[in-house]
Parts: C-alpha cells; sequence; structure tokens
C-alpha cells in the first residue's frame, strides 16, 4: 500500500473517530455572529486542573514561567489569565481561525499592560503529538501546542465542539475561576482585548 492510500485511510478513520466522539467542527457563524460581547460564565466556577507534558523546547518553558522538566500542573502556568484554545488540526474551522488567534497572541505581546500577564495555549482534542506538531509547524504558532489524544482533557473541560476558547483567571489567593467559555471564532480582536482589560480589571 502506497504512502497516498495509508494517508487517505488514516484520514478518514480520524474524521470517523471526531464524529464518534462529537468533536465535530463548530457550525460557522456569521461575522455579525462573531463580534457578539460574551459575558463571563460566573465568578466562582474553578477551572479542572489537569496534567500537561513538559515544554517542548526552552521558549515554551520560558513563555509559560516554568522551571521543571517534566509534566506540570495548568495551576503551575505563571500568568493572571491563561486563553486555553481547544482546537483540532483536522477542524477547518480551527484552520482558518489560526491565524487570527496568532494575531491575538501578537496583540497580546505587544500590549503594555497585558504583556506578561495574559498566556496563550492550545490544547489537541483527539490529536497525537505528531498531530500537534504539524499544526503548529503549518500555520506558524507562536504560542505552545498540547496533545490530548485521549481526549481526557477536553472532556474535563467540558467541550463538545471545536475550536472552542476558555478564559481563567488565577486570582492572588491561589485560586482560579473560568471567566468565558465560548465556542467558535473570539470575533474581533480588538473588542477582544478591551473586553479582558474590563472583565480581568486590568485597565
Amino acid at each position: 500500500m502506497d504512502k497516498l492510500k495509508k494517508r487517505i485511510i488514516f484520514t478518514a478513520l480520524t474524521s470517523v473517530m471526531l464524529i464518534h466522539f462529537g468533536f465535530a467542527a463548530a457550525v460557522e457563524r456569521t461575522e455579525s455572529e462573531s463580534e457578539i460581547t460574551y459575558a463571563p460564565i460566573g465568578k466562582n466556577t474553578a477551572l479542572p486542573v489537569f496534567e500537561l507534558p513538559k515544554p517542548q523546547n526552552e521558549k515554551e518553558k520560558r513563555y509559560l514561567g516554568l522551571f521543571i522538566n517534566e509534566k506540570f500542573k495548568s495551576t503551575q502556568i505563571k500568568t493572571q489569565i491563561l486563553i486555553i484554545e481547544v482546537f483540532n488540526m483536522y477542524c477547518p474551522h480551527c484552520q482558518r481561525e489560526a491565524p487570527r488567534v496568532n494575531e491575538l497572541y501578537c496583540a497580546i505581546d505587544e500590549h503594555t499592560r497585558l504583556k506578561d500577564k495574559v498566556k496563550i495555549i492550545g490544547i489537541g482534542a483527539g490529536n497525537s503529538l505528531f498531530e500537534v506538531d504539524l499544526f503548529k509547524k503549518k500555520y506558524d504558532v507562536p504560542f505552545p501546542l498540547f496533545s490530548d489524544k485521549d481526549l481526557s482533557i477536553t472532556r474535563l473541560l467540558e467541550v463538545t465542539e471545536t475550536p472552542t476558547f476558555i478564559g481563567v483567571r488565577f486570582n492572588k489567593d491561589g485560586s482560579h475561576q473560568k471567566l468565558f467559555f465560548k465556542s467558535g471564532g473570539f470575533g474581533n480582536i480588538a473588542q477582544f482585548l478591551a473586553q479582558m482589560l474590563q472583565w480581568f480589571e486590568l485597565s
């Protein structure tokens, strides 16, 4: 069996798996719908703690504020706000959204009040490390991406479609809370940043 046939069979099997587990791509949204202002989901909603593999390189370790070479918990990331994108490399909406998420990362990195206070990570729902790496290289993703091949993290976060964005605030007392949960695109970047400044009391 040549490589092309193997690739076609692999892609087909992966698609079946995604449909089976309910992680088909989100329904397309119109531009006006993507601009909707969405409110925090509740001040007392804690983020489930999950474990992630060690970062792949020193740059990612520095970005996350980690000084370890082993698995770590989501709560060990040094940040005030954590944005989690749950994606799948085969999801066409995730592929289309990838450049915009990169723009969001750059906008945060260039923002004097948000830089070093807001971090982004990606969770590849149903994707192996190899698939996550392919997505990262193809779309030149500047922030850390992690494999969730068995969907354990995706289920823990109660995500049922991709892409989904979750905002989490880490409080000074060590507690943390989910601030927003949104499937589909995050909308206008400038508006999104303004909302973060208001939601997270950084303005």
